[in-house]
């Protein structure tokens, strides 16, 4: 059998690895964000890291963000950055000092998984047992008492018009700052487990789910 020669070859492309050796914390890394200065902030099982590209730093070995698992890292439009925690709650760093918030405080769960930002400045955190708002002050709780899909979330999404999109184990839940719309394998879902939203350039919501894709 003689096969046509296509003339196309693999592309090569340099890849580089970066793990404990050149100074993470930990080799598991659940988050990687880019601040407005440029620095990455990677989340690993062992703490967070900030890379420069050049070097990996990190914080004081007592601080909370230093020696336990980080899920999620975000920064907001005050270019504060927060830092949610397994078991630790969520920490905000305005680049000088640390504040940490965790049940004592309002947080429906030490486990954080998820944070955003709306168009008002509230940051919206998701944890294994609801959602919590954050208006600079105090946080407001949102379960499934008050119409949330399910309580175990994984992630959050703001859309271009201002609705919050929270995925969860259970189902997908819409919120425009006074109800919630909910979504399930019944309106069209390939699975009830969705793990993250996106919006493309046209608008359209795309939703991964355990079973594929679903766009909206």
């Amino acid at each position: 059998i003689t096969l046509p020669f296509s003339g196309i070859f693999a592309q090569r492309y340099n890849l580089s690895i970066f793990n404990i050796s050149n100074g993470l914390p930990g080799n598991q890394i659940n988050d990687i964000i880019q601040d407005k200065a440029g620095r990455l902030w990677i989340g690993t099982m062992n703490g967070v890291a900030i890379y420069d590209g050049l070097n990996f730093t990190g914080f004081d070995k007592n601080n909370p963000v230093t020696n336990n698992p980080v899920k999620t890292i975000f920064q907001d439009s005050k270019g504060n950055i927060w830092i949610g925690m397994i078991r630790k709650g969520i920490c905000k760093y305005n680049g000088t000092s640390f504040e940490f918030f965790n049940a004592t405080n309002g947080l429906l769960s030490d486990n954080v998984n998820a944070i955003t930002e709306d168009d008002n400045g509230n940051v919206w955190i998701g944890t294994a047992e609801g959602l919590n708002r954050y208006d600079g002050k105090i946080f407001h709780s949102y379960t499934t008492s008050r119409g949330l899909i399910n309580d175990n979330i994984f992630s959050l999404f703001s859309d271009s018009k201002g609705k919050l999109w929270i995925s969860t184990i259970g189902g997908l839940s819409r919120f425009d700052g006074r109800n919630f719309e909910n979504f399930t394998t019944d309106d069209g879902l390939t699975s009830n487990i969705t793990y993250s939203v996106s919006e493309d350039q046209s608008g359209k919501i795309w939703i991964a789910t355990y079973l594929g894709i679903t766009t909206y």
